[in-house]
């Protein structure tokens, strides 16, 4: 084999190291039957909910009221805000918010947001950080 070959081999296996180092970054993996695959997956995409049917349904006063629904993936869970004042609907926990969403309800409003994959999604109101709940999806 000349050596223009194997720096070639080389590159391309520090290529797809690089690649998939890149695409695990920010995923958490379990074990389950031997088959590896992700806690939570997927994106979570906020939906009209006048064009929706929602699975679950959070109504906001001083709590979320459930503070947990479970939902199938594709799912869609509805907050709606009955609190005289602005609320929000931000995933993870407080002090440490994770991005997948955050969503902000004036009085008497509701928002949708769709789960298009599994896991258990906590979210908080940041207005209120002692207000937590959380979805989960099968």
């Amino acid at each position: 084999m000349n050596i223009e070959v194997r720096i070639q081999q080389k590159f391309s296996a520090l290529g797809f190291a690089t690649l998939l180092a890149l695409y695990s970054c920010g995923n958490t993996y379990s074990n389950s039957g031997g088959a590896i695959s992700p806690v939570s997956t997927g994106i979570v995409l906020e939906v009209e909910c006048a064009t929706v049917v929602a699975a679950g349904i959070v109504n906001i006063s001083t709590t979320f009221s459930p503070a947990s629904e479970t939902i199938i993936m594709n799912g869609i869970v509805k907050w709606i805000n009955n609190d005289p004042s602005t609320q929000t609907v931000t995933s993870g926990i407080p002090g440490a918010p994770d991005v997948r969403f955050d969503v902000s309800l004036s009085p008497s409003s509701s928002k949708c947001l769709k789960f298009t994959g599994s896991g258990t999604f906590n979210y908080f109101n940041k207005n209120l950080p002692t207000m937590t709940g959380q979805v989960i999806v099968q």
